[in-house]
């Protein structure tokens, strides 16, 4: 059978999942937000996909808090405990991580593999073989959406930025603040467009 839409799905692993969704849908929304404004400060074509991107980037967290509800809490727990990234205490108690997750459920639904390849690999760009700016992209929007407090993931440290990546996104330092700016002014009114519309 046809896979559910794409919102309806995420919205019914949001009333499931024992972190505040609401904050995780903000995050996904920052994330994608960011992204998008990167890639148009880069002159890439194609801006939408970057928005998209950013909003799946992590959606095999909802999948794991709803599929593995002991182990996600387990891995809330050691993150608070320990000072790891959640992602990695995903890794050490399921032998995968939340950006795994959400790909096999991307190719599920035979979604591009741009898509695919960001949602694996955005803690670790340099493991993309097909879309390396895109995934380096989405690595630093999650990063800087996790610095201007744009919701929550569930991960509440600030995730580890590759050098590699930023060269790969190929952004001049004197561009952030300006980049930041955009997101910050643009962020209340893309929440309340995309979550007004799911509702």
């Amino acid at each position: 059978s046809e896979p559910p839409g794409a919102a309806g799905f995420i919205l019914r692993l949001f009333q499931m999942v024992p972190v505040d969704m609401d904050s995780f849908w903000r995050h996904s929304i920052g994330c994608g937000l960011a992204a998008r404004l990167i890639a148009s400060h880069r002159w890439e074509a194609s801006l939408e996909q970057f928005l998209v991107a950013g909003l799946l980037h992590d959606i095999g967290r909802p999948i794991i808090y709803t599929k593995a509800p002991l182990e996600a809490a387990s891995a809330l727990m050691e993150c608070s405990r320990s000072g790891q990234l959640l992602f990695q205490v995903e890794q050490k108690l399921l032998g995968l991580h939340h950006g795994v997750v959400g790909s096999l459920l991307l190719e599920r639904w035979r979604l591009p593999a741009m898509l695919i390849e960001v949602t694996a690999h955005h803690h670790s760009p340099k493991l993309a073989n097909h879309h390396p700016t895109e995934t380096a992209i989405v690595h630093l929007a999650d990063i800087i959406a996790k610095v201007l407090k744009l919701g929550s993931s569930g991960e509440h440290l600030v995730p580890s930025f590759e050098p590699a990546a930023w060269e790969a996104v190929g952004l001049s330092p004197a561009s952030l603040p300006t980049l930041f700016k955009q997101i910050e002014q643009r962020f209340g009114d893309a929440v309340e467009a995309m979550m007004g519309a799911a509702a």
